[in-house]
Formats: structure tokens, sequence, C-alpha cells
């Protein structure tokens, strides 16, 4: 069994909890890419492509889609939106996003 923890807007205070008890910390939009690099290499990482984007959905949702895959992907990483999916999110949108996700295996 994994135990997930996702520590909402905690900014720079991610860092701390690697030295928890866990095995993998779900990260939001507020945390830099060297700081998701340095978490990485003690725990797995989840996160963090943000609702607002698969909601717009577009261009925009394949390049962010891609983006995340292709910086975080090579280490111990869970591929999930920064929060909950957004109340009338079209499905076409969430259906290109595992497309791109499963393509990237």
């Amino acid at each position: 069994m994994f135990i997930i923890v996702f520590p909402r807007n905690v900014g720079k205070e991610y860092i701390n909890y690697i030295y928890k008890d866990i095995d993998c910390i779900s990260v939001g939009e507020d945390i830099t890419k060297k700081e998701i690099i340095k978490i990485q290499k003690k725990k797995i990482i989840q996160g963090n492509l943000s609702p607002k984007t698969l909601f717009n959905g577009g261009k925009k949702l394949e390049i962010e889609t891609k983006r995340i895959l292709n910086k975080f992907s090579k280490k111990s990483f869970i591929f999930n939106l920064s929060h909950g999916i957004m109340p009338g999110t079209p499905v076409r949108n969430v259906k290109k996003v595992i497309e791109i996700v499963r393509k990237k295996k």
C-alpha cells in the first residue's frame, strides 16, 4: 500500500515532506521544476496539470501535458491534475490527456 499526500498550497514547504514517512507527494501549481526534481530523488511525484488547462482544452492542453511528461516522467512520477476536475470539464479534453499520457509510455 502506498501513502500519497497532497499538501495543498504549501509553496516552498513541499521539500519538507521528503522527510515524512510517505511514498508520494501530490504537487500543485505552486512548485518549481527545480523543487520537483529535488523531491523526485527521494519520493514519487504526482501532478500537476492545471484543472483550468484541462477545462479549456485545445493546443495549450496538449502542450502543457507533454511539457509535464517530458520534464518529470524520467523518474518516479504519476501524471495527475494539480487539483480536482472542474465541473463541466469536457470529456473530450480528459480523453485527450489520457491519449497523450498513454502514448508517452
